[in-house]
């Protein structure tokens, strides 16, 4: 796809599906292009902030992701509002039980002398890639097979882009099932996520009358027939469900779980965030294409002023000092991944948990700060919305 063809796709499907997606959320819409990201991306961040969609290129790849992104932003906003959406909770409680469940393996690694230090984020990794494939995985094809409905000229694009991810996840799954540190339990249910995808991927092809052969990459995984199986099983489910009512997602989240084991390390709760959006910015569209506009300087320097936004940004700031760039930039993207929920950060009776950071709970704006200091020292160039600048000069002096 040219840049030429990208703008055209751009203009004439994926630009009326979010001017309709803002319209009914009465919130504003960015999407903007950032050469730095890898993939496409949203951030939703402060109360009143709209929802934002980064891109790293203009081809097919992209205009795909940003479509997908809008579907998972109109199903959130539809769950909503029908008091349906959860929140995914995975605190310390249910790491500890995971941990215990990987016991037999991290015993190994520390008598083959791997030091705790290095068997921490291996840990880490397994439980939270788990837990994000477990949600992400029914959520994302929902959104596809909505897509399918809805755009019907979109076809092309959705097949390469759902075949680039199924390509990318096969060497990743490979690797865990080869890697005798891994516990069977991760293998197996990454294994059979991955699988769903890649058979929800087939059949696509199959409905579009594309060379089927092409898209076929199930026995690339090297899955056992009852993997495959279960996969299949996981996928039927699904597709009764395309036309499902709003946050049927999460009936799925909890049927997969216990069918994976999975289920005593994670617990949903209703979120509380508000149906409404935050309102469309004053003198722009409903959907702005390029740069995110900043805040009127009023509010903004009545935010950066307060001084507990920059105690919590002192803090982050003395806390990531003994980490390395690595562990900074995992504790960021986990935070950021919370963030992309979407919260109130005025709420401070809210608390959420990482599992990188034992023991510690945050408020929405602690998060917020957190996350902006992240950034600042891992990746400045990456535009979160926040603008937190004068008060992080200030927290930088106190560090």
């Amino acid at each position: 796809m040219t840049e030429a063809e990208f703008e055209s796709s751009f203009e004439s499907l994926v630009l009326p599906f979010a001017n309709e997606l803002a319209r009914e959320a009465q919130q504003t819409i960015v999407i903007t292009h950032r050469e730095d990201l890898p993939l496409p991306a949203v951030l939703h961040t402060a109360a009143g902030r709209p929802p934002v969609i980064y891109h790293a290129a203009r081809d097919g790849g992209a205009l795909h992701g940003i479509a997908t992104q809008l579907g998972t932003f109109e199903r959130v906003l539809r769950a909503r509002r029908a008091g349906t959406q959860k929140m995914l909770r995975r605190d310390q409680r249910f790491y500890n039980r995971f941990q215990d469940s990987c016991s037999a393996k991290i015993s190994a690694m520390r008598q083959a002398g791997v030091p705790d230090a290095r068997i921490a984020p291996i840990v880490e990794g397994w439980f939270n890639g788990l837990i994000n494939n477990l949600l992400g995985t029914p959520l994302h094809l929902l959104v596809e097979f909505s897509l399918a409905r809805r755009f019907p000229g979109f076809e092309e694009l959705q097949l390469q882009g759902m075949d680039g991810l199924v390509r990318q996840s096969v060497p990743f799954v490979r690797a865990l099932q080869e890697d005798s540190n891994v516990p069977p339990f991760v293998a197996q249910a990454t294994m059979v996520l991955a699988l769903v995808m890649a058979l929800a991927l087939v059949e696509r092809a199959r409905e579009l009358g594309a060379d089927q052969a092409a898209f076929d990459h199930v026995a690339d995984f090297g899955a056992s027939r009852p993997r495959k199986a279960q996969a299949r099983e996981f996928l039927r489910d699904l597709r009764d469900q395309v036309q499902g009512p709003a946050g049927v997602e999460w009936d799925l989240v909890h049927s997969w779980a216990k069918g994976l084991h999975l289920d005593p390390f994670f617990e949903t709760a209703p979120d509380p965030a508000s149906p409404e959006g935050g309102g469309f910015l004053p003198g722009h569209p409903p959907v702005i294409v390029g740069e995110l506009p900043s805040r009127d300087e009023s509010s903004q320097e009545d935010q950066e002023e307060d001084a507990l936004l920059v105690e919590s940004l002192t803090a982050a700031l003395r806390y990531f000092g003994a980490l390395s760039q690595d562990q900074i930039k995992r504790i960021t993207l986990e935070m950021a991944e919370i963030g992309s929920a979407g919260f109130n950060p005025r709420d401070t009776s809210r608390r959420y948990t990482l599992p990188a950071i034992p023991g510690t709970e945050f408020t929405g704006q602690e998060l917020l700060a957190w996350t902006y200091a992240g950034f600042q020292l891992v990746n400045p160039e990456v535009e979160t919305g926040l603008d937190f600048s004068r008060a992080y000069r200030r927290a930088l002096d106190l560090a």
